[in-house]
This record gives C-alpha cells, sequence and structure tokens, in this order.
C-alpha cells in the first residue's frame, strides 16, 4: 500500500474522532502501525503536522482536496 493511500485511511478514522471547539480531539486518536498515541485534549493542528512530517504530504491539498 503506497504511503498516501496509508494516509487516507488515517484521515478517514481521524474523522470519526469527536472534536471540541478548541479544536481538540476528545477521544483518543492511536494511529495502527504508527507509535504515535494523540491523547484527548492533543490538537487538531499537532495532528495534522504529524501526517504531513510522516507521510511527507500536504493535508490540505492531499487529504482535505484544497487548492
Amino acid at each position: 500500500m503506497e504511503n498516501i493511500d496509508i494516509a487516507k485511511k488515517l484521515w478517514e478514522e481521524l474523522g470519526d474522532i469527536p472534536v471540541n471547539r478548541d479544536m481538540e480531539l476528545d477521544a483518543e486518536f492511536n494511529p495502527k502501525g504508527f507509535d504515535a498515541v494523540f491523547e484527548v485534549g492533543t490538537d487538531c493542528g499537532d495532528i495534522w503536522h504529524w501526517f504531513e512530517e510522516t507521510f511527507d504530504l500536504s493535508v490540505a491539498k492531499d487529504l482535505m482536496m484544497l487548492d
């Protein structure tokens, strides 16, 4: 499976995690197959940076399809 495919699958899983008004996780996100664990209260921006660094992509362009 290509890196982008893995990232898209994990991004979809992340979409099921509730987020509060401050854009922080309201539940833990533990991407399977990775050492990362994002606990309740983790800022979504930190997770987006993790995606970009881990998969060498742009969250906005590659996962959110924004130009």
